[in-house]
């Protein structure tokens, strides 16, 4: 070699695709100061294997793939507890330029989060990316440019109405109740936005929270008591806007950091009846209040006493029900 290259030459080792260097890192993670021992043996049976690998769609045929080669030689050397290094896996999606093209500088279509962190804050950039798409389906997301400061506005009414209650505070408890409805739709919103962060639909989650801001916004101009709402409220906002939550949660005078509180629980009582949206050919005609679980035939029963169901049937018998105990009803003539 030295014929061919001469005296100095130096050898190149770092050879091998980056994703293949990063095969095992996971397990370095457990003890990473040990330095005899690639791994723990203890934290590798405690820990193994990872619950959740999230990542874009090149990692699945490369570094997912190197990763379970290299989990799969060691189980055979019986070096680590399992064969599988991860549990389950998460495609996401991407998120493309303004024009729907996928960002380059060559095209001029890249976009700096910087910018708008400075103009808008750094929550409504957050929320704003959580809120462009489901975080856990692959899919192309075109950056909307008005999509953050359409965020910005939407945090800037949570705190209006933070506000309505820090101003009444010392007389909240003397004004109408919040209405049984509303008190429904935060039970649903506290087990809808659980729900939709367990599967990694964070925009759904955010979508639940701006319906529950319009609840707020007519309960605030009726002058009912969001005191209890509103602190829920807050801590559902928590994690999609960590920084505008912990500010309100103190204004609140909330105990402790918001980001350290119990998710809320749900009011059984409250949650055991739904608004159900009543139909007749499609056509929205009311709602009546039903047990979650209620039966078909009372949601018909109590359906038809409605007068603008009776005139929209004209006499006529429904010939076919549609039924979705909870949500919906309607009657097809």
């Amino acid at each position: 070699m030295t014929k061919i290259f001469g005296e100095d030459w130096t050898p190149e080792y770092d050879t091998l695709d980056t994703f293949v260097d990063s095969s095992w890192y996971f397990l370095r993670y457990l003890n990473p100061q040990d330095a005899h021992n690639f791994s723990d043996a203890a934290l590798m049976k405690k820990w193994l294997p990872i619950n959740r690998y999230s990542g874009g769609s090149e990692h699945t045929t490369m570094h997912l793939l190197y990763a379970r080669f290299f989990m799969k030689a060691l189980y055979d050397l019986a070096l680590v507890p399992v064969d599988e290094p991860f549990a389950e896996r998460f495609n996401r999606g991407l998120i493309m330029g303004p024009d729907g093209q996928k960002m380059s500088k060559s095209k001029g279509n890249v976009i700096n989060p910087d910018e708008f962190v400075e103009k808008y804050g750094a929550d409504a950039v957050r929320v704003y990316l959580a809120f462009i798409g489901p975080y856990n389906e692959p899919g192309s997301y075109p950056w909307n440019l008005d999509g953050v400061a359409a965020m910005r506005k939407f945090l800037e009414r949570v705190v209006r109405v933070v506000s309505y209650v820090t101003d009444k505070k010392g007389i909240m408890q003397g004004m109408t109740s919040f209405s049984d409805a509303g008190r429904r739709f935060v039970a649903d919103s506290v087990r809808k936005i659980a729900e939709d962060g367990d599967r990694f639909k964070f925009n759904t989650g955010i979508a639940q929270l701006m319906a529950l801001l319009n609840e707020f916004e007519m309960a605030s101009k009726a002058g009912e008591n969001l005191d209890d709402a509103v602190h829920d409220y807050i801590i559902m906002l928590a994690p999609f806007a960590p920084h505008l939550a912990e500010h309100l949660w103190e204004r609140l005078g909330g105990e402790g950091s918001v980001h350290t509180q119990s998710w809320p629980e749900i009011a059984l009582a409250v949650s055991a009846e739904r608004d159900v949206t009543v139909q007749v050919n499609g056509k929205r005609r009311g709602s009546v209040m039903l047990a979650a679980d209620a039966p078909e035939e009372t949601a018909v029963t109590e359906a038809r006493k409605l007068s603008t169901v009776i005139t929209a049937l004209g006499g006529s018998e429904p010939k076919r029900v549609v039924y979705v105990p909870g949500k919906i009803l309607n009657l097809v003539v």
